[in-house]
């Protein structure tokens, strides 16, 4: 931990550790899987006026979350820790204290800001014991706990556990996912290194959801409920009124679904609970697509909002459960990898959306049907995907917006939101991750290595930094604002990844590269940014056949903060993309399997996400073991999209892994030399010592200043991606 004028060292993050100012009690901990909480306390270094803080005003302190996985070296899972901010400057920035670890999902802020929700699953006697407390932002200690026990969970189950706020409400609803090995079948696997077939156990799993409430005013938790519809995806969206709570699911598609299941065009429905209640009062189906980790926010109506594939926004009906479907159109504009984006309530009753990968931020009016009221537009800055996700912050005054520097430079830049234009920069030639603001107008900047927080006024002034033993994922703020091997041989087979549909893309980047690409690598259910190769499969394997590449791969991007966190993360994740890849394969007759049986699904980790053993685990098994389309065959292998020379745990992470859960590939993500199909002359993509890279994205459409939608890809010597990936046998 060091000010502008030096400082001291601070000691290792464990959990209990007393030199952090919290007893072995006062921690929390528990959990199958992940998650670790610090607290860091807002010290007010920054007024929001930007004149120099004078002597302490009399206001208590107040907690910062920060989230993400504890370092040095892999971590099995994340950790969570806090810090205060009281109004006035101290002579140095604070000391980051632990508060939990092993937590089973992200903690959760309440929408008025006042309280972080921590769940926690401990396996007991009798079944799964679910523990939700409530941290309370002045004291970073529990200030309401309750616990429920799931009769009849086997030990090696993995529980999901949402909590949902509802506003206006102290009933906090807690959506379940459980998921329960269902059978074991003897499965022959090759070996992605010698080819050579082995025999092993396969397991298969079923999910099903159960609803719990947690009454703030008694302490008192009521259910759970088990609900119908199973099997289906663990992964749900949800959000509360004041009365009632709103869940989309997603039915698990079957190897033996008749043609007519086969042929809807989303198996997801939409259910509206009364709250305390296991009784849904109406059902509907609802539009793709799948829930997957998008921004949901609860408008002041009682309605919710969903902003879905990056670029539109669902208002759901909570009375009728009509859904309204709208576009931004400053979205609109694609890019060959998907964005972060982030919607967050406003005092005003607007919302405040950003959109980093386009270097777009909007404030929309609901009551206008999403009109756009206000739009600043800035250089796209560094990592626009990778953890934390938020990357430009409004002023409480909402007069001033402040992103972080393009990727040229870094630093952090503000923006007039009256006229849109530049009203300030700073850059010492650092990268930052993720910003945010403090209560007290403190900007908080994230960065991926030691000092990982820098503070700087509102007047983008350096206050100094400090070191925290922890990959941050996520910040929590309690505010005004809510924040829900040697190189060498000739490459071969380029091809094209995007996030945007194909059929949209090819005559684009045929136009611009003047070649046909052998392979697409398109993005699958859980992917909230980007859009989804399985909303329209027939359409977009029309699209692959007429570009010339009818060979489709297949990634997931789930929400970033989510590979720091558990083995119930983990698998919910994997349980949705295998879902999605098998629902595209029954919608496109002539969508074939690769002949060599083996189809690569990769795990997509930006270069400041923290990926977790707990999490990268229960993934990879998932896919290994996933009797796809009742085949037998178990066609799916996991493999890793990173950066492998980043300071977050990726290659140390995946070198822990064993069996059927050790990666099959690596597509690295750099060096970038830019430049078009046939791309490098020589195989130069950076490594991981344990597990071969057999793809490399070489041209990055920013980076590179492509005009075209796509990134440049391209596989290792003597390896064709296209035989690793979905065929399009014919034009369907």
């Amino acid at each position: 931990m060091r000010s502008r004028g030096g400082g001291k060292a601070i000691g290792s993050l464990g959990p209990g550790d007393d030199g952090f100012g919290l007893s072995r009690r006062e921690v929390l901990a528990g959990g199958i899987g992940a998650g670790a909480l610090v607290a860091l306390p807002d010290m007010g270094i920054g007024d929001p006026s930007g004149a120099r803080a004078g002597k302490s005003r009399r206001t208590a302190s107040r907690y910062v979350f920060l989230y993400g996985t504890p370092t040095p070296g892999p971590a099995p899972s994340g950790s969570l820790v806090a810090t205060t901010f009281p109004v006035s400057r101290p002579a140095s920035p604070p000391a980051p204290v632990p508060v939990a670890i092993n937590l089973a999902s992200a903690p959760v802020l309440s929408p008025d800001q006042a309280v972080t929700a921590l769940a926690t699953v401990d396996m007991v006697a009798d079944g799964a014991k679910i523990t939700l407390t409530l941290l309370d932002a002045t004291s970073a200690a529990a200030a309401h706990q309750g616990s429920v026990t799931v009769s009849g969970v086997p030990d090696d189950a993995n529980v999901l556990v949402t909590p949902v706020f509802a506003p206006g409400s102290p009933i906090v609803s807690l959506v379940l996912a459980i998921t329960v090995p269902a059978g074991k079948n003897l499965m022959r696997k090759a070996d992605p290194g010698t080819g050579s077939l082995a025999t092993q156990w396969a397991t298969t799993w079923v999910s099903h959801h159960a609803l719990a409430y947690f009454d703030q005013r008694s302490g008192d938790i009521t259910g759970p409920f088990h609900l119908s519809g199973e099997p289906s995806l663990a992964l749900t969206s949800a959000a509360a009124n004041g009365s009632d709570l709103v869940i989309w699911t997603t039915r698990e598609p079957q190897a033996g679904d008749p043609a007519e299941i086969r042929a809807r065009a989303s198996l997801s429905r939409l259910t509206v609970f009364p709250l305390g209640s296991g009784a849904g009062r109406l059902s509907r189906p609802a539009p793709a697509p799948w829930p997957g980790g998008e921004p949901l926010i609860t408008l002041p109506t009682g309605d919710v909002a969903r902003l879905v594939r990056g670029r539109d926004v669902q208002v759901c009906s909570a009375r009728t459960g009509e859904v309204t479907e709208l576009g931004i159109p400053a979205f609109g504009p694609g890019r060959a990898k998907p964005s972060a984006v982030t919607m967050q309530n406003r005092l005003d009753g607007t919302v405040f959306m950003t959109k980093p990968g386009i270097g777009v931020a909007v404030i929309a009016d609901p009551a206008k049907k999403f009109r756009t009221t206000a739009q600043i537009q800035f250089p796209l800055p560094w990592a626009p995907l990778a953890a934390p996700w938020s990357k430009a912050v409004l002023s409480a005054a909402g007069d001033t917006c402040y992103v972080l520097g393009p990727a040229a430079t870094g630093g952090i830049c503000a923006y007039d939101v009256g006229s849109g234009k530049l009203a300030g920069s700073y850059s010492e030639g650092n990268q930052y991750a993720g910003l945010y603001q403090l209560p007290s107008g403190t900007l908080l900047a994230v960065r991926p290595e030691n000092p990982r927080l820098a503070f700087f006024s509102s007047g983008l002034s350096p206050l100094g930094t400090a070191d925290a033993n922890l990959d941050v994922s996520a910040v929590y703020l309690h505010r005004s604002i809510q924040e829900p091997n040697p190189g060498g041989g000739t490459a071969v087979m380029t091809g094209y990844d995007t996030a945007g549909p194909i059929q949209n893309t090819y005559a684009s980047a045929n136009k611009e590269f003047g070649v046909d690409p052998t392979f697409w690598i398109r993005y699958f259910t859980p992917s909230p940014a980007a859009d989804l190769f399985n909303d329209d499969a027939v359409a977009e394997s029309q699209g692959a056949w007429d570009s010339g590449g009818p060979y489709v791969g297949c990634i997931s991007a789930p929400r970033q903060s989510r590979l720091s966190g558990s083995a119930a993360e983990g698998q919910a994740d994997a349980q949705a993309f295998a879902a999605a890849m098998l629902v595209a394969y029954h919608a496109v007759g002539p969508l074939q399997l690769p002949s060599g049986g083996r189809l690569y699904c990769w795990l997509d980790q930006e270069y400041s996400t923290s990926l977790s053993s707990n999490y990268w685990n229960a993934w990879a098994n998932y896919i290994a073991n996933y009797d796809f389309a009742g085949l037998g065959i178990y066609p799916l292998y996991p493999c890793l999209y990173c950066n492998p020379y980043a300071p977050y745990p990726s290659c140390s992470t995946i070198a822990k892994a064993r069996g059927v859960n050790v990666p099959s590939a690596i597509w690295s993500s750099e060096p970038e030399p830019c430049g078009g199909p046939p791309g490098p002359s020589k195989w130069n993509p950076q490594k991981c010592a344990t597990v071969p890279t057999k793809l490399w994205q070489f041209g990055e459409q920013d980076a590179c200043s492509y005009a075209s939608n796509v990134d440049l890809d391209m596989g290792a010597p003597g390896f064709a991606t296209a035989h690793y990936c979905f065929h399009v046998h014919s034009r369907p």
